[in-house]
């Protein structure tokens, strides 16, 4: 009798994975415990299946974003060999292995069943619920002045940024959610729960203080506006297009205004 399915091992390594902190190995190596320790496991039972069981993956493998990664994948190893630090470079591919076997290749397979389509973003935003309390009373009991201290966020994310960008990648979804519980086929019961999930996952967001966060939250809806509005890709382009012209116009005033932003990201 199996302990544990491999579907259940992998919905409990996504929920684990806001939660896991860093942890030094010997060598000057370190990782983040018990994510990617789990994610490791995880991809040794893929690649075992894949070269036992081939024909089962061979969709997904010979998808044309699985050959470009791939080949992007095969492109880092043989340029490892030619690393000045090569230990650095081969650790770094492992764990493109390991990501792209256990978070790519398994969540298509996962989410093939229908049921199982969003609960990965689910559980992934269940599993920051944690980090944002632990952050969000440090930053009350540290007299709520986070630009003094960026890194409230520890030992859950080493400083705010990264903080901010793992909770912006899952506000979207939490809104989406909230707003149509039916057609994603969750029931009206769970409606008043995602949106308290949405409302501590906003409020996460602005106390991060995390500039790249709140762009990418604002592109977003932006992004959202004109789908809901039907607009055309070449209506898209065009407004691309004079973003990037008033940007490169008023390039001088914009870097001006960026130097005179004192406040340091990386700060401790």
């Amino acid at each position: 009798m199996k302990f544990i399915s491999k579907e259940w091992f992998y919905a409990l390594c996504i929920f684990l994975i806001p939660l896991s902190v860093g942890m030094d190995l010997p060598g000057g190596a370190s990782i983040s415990f018990p994510g990617e320790l789990m994610l490791a496991v995880l991809a040794g039972m893929v690649a075992f299946q894949i070269l036992s069981k081939p024909l089962s993956y061979k969709k997904i493998l010979l998808h044309p974003l699985s050959l470009l990664l791939l080949a992007e994948f095969i492109w880092m190893l043989i340029s490892s060999f030619f690393s000045e630090l090569p230990m650095v470079s081969f650790k770094r591919v492992i764990m493109k292995g390991i990501f792209l076997a256990s978070l790519f290749v398994f969540t298509i397979q996962w989410a093939e069943k229908d049921s199982n389509k969003i609960k990965y973003l689910f559980l992934y935003a269940l599993g920051l619920i944690i980090p944002v309390v632990y952050s969000e009373f440090r930053h009350y009991w540290l007299g709520m002045d986070f630009l003094e201290h960026v890194s409230l966020c520890k030992p859950f994310f080493d400083e705010h940024t990264i903080y901010g960008a793992a909770i912006a990648f899952v506000i979207p979804f939490a809104a989406v959610a909230a707003g149509n519980t039916q057609s994603l086929g969750i029931d009206k019961k769970y409606r008043i729960w995602i949106f308290a999930l949405l409302i501590l996952l906003v409020a996460g967001e602005y106390f991060a203080y995390s500039r790249a966060g709140v762009l990418s939250l604002m592109a977003s809806l932006i992004l959202y506006v004109f789908l809901k509005l039907n607009v055309q890709f070449k209506h898209l382009l065009i407004g691309l297009a004079c973003i990037l012209s008033l940007t490169f116009v008023f390039r001088s005033e914009i870097y001006s205004f960026t130097k005179s932003v004192s406040y340091q990201s990386n700060t401790a």
